[in-house]
This record gives C-alpha cells, structure tokens and sequence, in this order.
C-alpha cells in the first residue's frame, strides 16, 4: 500500500499577515497497489500534457489552488475507476490560535495531524508493506521526529508482517 501525504496552508498563527490560512490540512492519496500507483501517475501526466502544458501557467507541481476546477475533474476522471482513496483532515487553526505558540508545537500539532490522517486508512490483514511518501518540508531533525512518531502510533495497528517505509519527497519530484 502508497500512501501520499500533503498539506495545505501554514502553520502559522498570526492572522494579521495577509497570507496567513485560515485552515490547516492534510491529505492522503492511498494506493492500494502497484497497478493503481502506475495508473495514477498516468492521469497525471495526461493531464499536464493535455491540460497544463497548454495554459498560460506552467506548474512544476500540481497545486490545487492553482488549477480551474476543469483541469481538477479532467485529472480525477483520468485515475482508475477503484483501487484509491483519499483521506483528509482539516483544522480551523483559530481554535488552536491561543495553544500552539512554539515551533515544536507545531510540529506535534502537524505529527499528530498526519498519524490521524494515517490511522483512519483501513489495514487488511495481508498488508506486505506501507509506503508513506510525506511532502519534504522539514529539517532533517524534525523528519526524524515525524517519522518515529508516525512508526510508533502505527505499531500497535499494522499486521506484524508489514513493512512500513516512510520517505520525505520534494512533491515536485514525485507525481503522487
């Protein structure tokens, strides 16, 4: 099983700046196999290709807040009809505006949000391997961090034969 995580907005908490978010979230893409992963890389390369690569706006990378809500469905009508999942959280960072002051609350507050992300995907009993492909948006040492939070909270629930690998990609490199 592919698992992508990304997130959109910042973690930022003073809301007097203009490009302050008023939301926080983070989401999944799972694949649930080889195939699906191949398929999915695909429609996104058909849609740079047949959507993109024709606009007046080149993208490196997909940004949703970037692409007209026709290159989005062309792209979702591109995936394959089963096989995938997406899974979200979404924070109104005003109800935490008054508790995360530090830099390592928010990065307890982003580890926490990605293991409940992570934790709602269903694990079948046969699960070979768990493949978290996470945004690279941290310092070495806060992706340490992550990733042993993350191996610890998804212990208890992976199948003991389960391998879980987790990698820090820049999304401008990986398609998924």
């Amino acid at each position: 099983m592919y698992i992508f995580i990304d997130e959109s907005g910042d973690l930022g908490f003073d809301f007097t700046k203009k490009l302050t978010s008023e939301f926080f979230t983070i989401t999944a893409l799972v694949c649930e196999n080889d195939r699906t992963l191949k398929e999915i890389g695909y429609a996104f390369k058909r849609t740079r290709k047949n959507k993109i690569k024709h606009s007046r706006n080149v993208f490196s990378e997909f940004k949703g807040t970037n692409l007209p809500l026709s290159t989005k469905a062309y792209l979702i009508k591109q995936f394959p009809k089963k096989g995938w999942s997406i899974y979200s959280i979404i924070v109104r960072k005003k109800d935490y505006k008054h508790t995360i002051k530090t830099k390592e609350q928010k990065e307890r507050l982003y580890n926490r949000l990605a293991a409940l992300v992570v934790e709602t995907i269903p694990m079948p009993e046969d699960l070979d391997f768990f493949k978290i492909t996470i945004d690279k948006s941290k310092n070495d040492s806060d992706m340490k961090q992550f990733n042993h939070y993350i191996k610890i909270y998804l212990e208890g629930s992976l199948p003991i034969q389960t391998q879980l690998s987790i990698q820090h990609v820049d999304s401008q490199k990986d398609l998924c």
